[in-house]
């Protein structure tokens, strides 16, 4: 089966334990991916609140650089994919498309200057804030609200003429809705599910989600237990499956997409990783009854023609 997730905080862990991407005891290992025939991978550089300024952009430039020397030790497995095109060849080499993203614009550092830096070094993926506010707006739990700055405003329009797709997950739905009026581009959420579902204020409300099917965006589903149900503990990978068919009854056929948040959260106990996915698929198609093109399309094609296309 084929594999398309958008979100993983693996490299940033990788850069923080000392930890190899080949095999290891994570959620997400070169080794633990084989049995996917094809598979592609959105790398977080999670910048954490409390940096902010020039610390934030030398932190994003230690977490690009871990992504980089792994994709070096390992290029009979895994490729860095900074086009469309890129995406295609690694995927019919049979190697992992490995895409940098930035999780939190605080990499910016506050400076205009930097969105070229991001650029070059191939980030194509940009989460506007973690939960706090930075310079670009305000996250999902700042209380006070203020949507997105001016500054925020100009990053967008700079990095959206560069190529860089705007992630709301994590933002505030003043930002999101600031995000609407300051582009007509698609934005995606990379990790998030429903908040008719579970009321975790990182979900995505159904006219968020609307607006996204609107678009032409994607939703990356997150396998976190406390996003699945609002008593975590009692979270299972079915949950999962709950907060899809909400999503394709309101039109999420060509949006729906996985973005597990690995190695970012705690998952449900029946699942372990990314060795974890060919069962979620089997589980996908004796559940809901899907189509072998739907299940490909969640699974992966919506992504990758989002991504070969944008």
């Amino acid at each position: 089966m084929r594999f398309f997730d958008l979100h993983c905080d693996t490299i940033t862990r990788c850069a923080r334990e000392g930890m190899a991407l080949r095999e290891n005891d994570a959620h997400i290992s070169l080794q633990g991916a084989q049995p996917l025939s094809a598979w592609c991978q959105c790398f977080a550089a999670f910048i954490p609140d409390e940096y902010r300024g020039e610390k934030a952009y030398r932190y994003f430039e230690t977490l690009s650089d871990a992504l980089f020397r792994e994709a070096e030790k390992n290029s009979d497995r895994m490729m860095l994919c900074r086009t469309g095109e890129d995406i295609r060849t690694a995927a019919e080499k049979g190697l992992c498309g490995a895409i940098l993203t930035v999780e939190g614009g605080a990499a910016l550092g506050g400076s205009l200057s930097h969105v070229e830096d991001l650029l070059e070094r191939g980030v194509r993926v940009l989460t506007l804030t973690w939960n706090g506010a930075n310079e670009l707006g305000s996250g999902i739990l700042e209380e006070d609200d203020r949507g997105m700055t001016d500054f925020g405003r100009r990053a967008v329009h700079a990095l959206t003429e560069g190529g860089c797709v705007m992630d709301v997950s994590h933002a505030s739905e003043k930002l999101f809705w600031d995000l609407c009026e300051t582009t007509s581009r698609p934005f995606i959420a990379t990790h998030s599910d429903s908040k008719a579902l579970c009321a975790a204020p990182r979900n995505l409300t159904d006219e968020q989600f609307a607006e996204i099917v609107r678009r032409g965006g994607l939703v990356g589903l997150n396998f976190c237990t406390s996003f699945l149900r609002n008593e975590a503990e009692k979270a299972r990978t079915l949950d999962i499956l709950r907060h899809a068919d909400h999503f394709l009854s309101r039109g999420g056929e060509k949006v729906l997409a996985m973005g597990s948040d690995f190695d970012g959260c705690p998952l449900p106990p029946d699942m372990r990783g990314i060795s974890s996915i060919p069962a979620l698929y089997e589980l996908f198609y004796k559940e809901l009854k899907l189509s072998e093109e739907t299940l490909d399309a969640i699974f992966y094609h919506n992504a990758f023609a989002f991504f070969t296309r944008h």
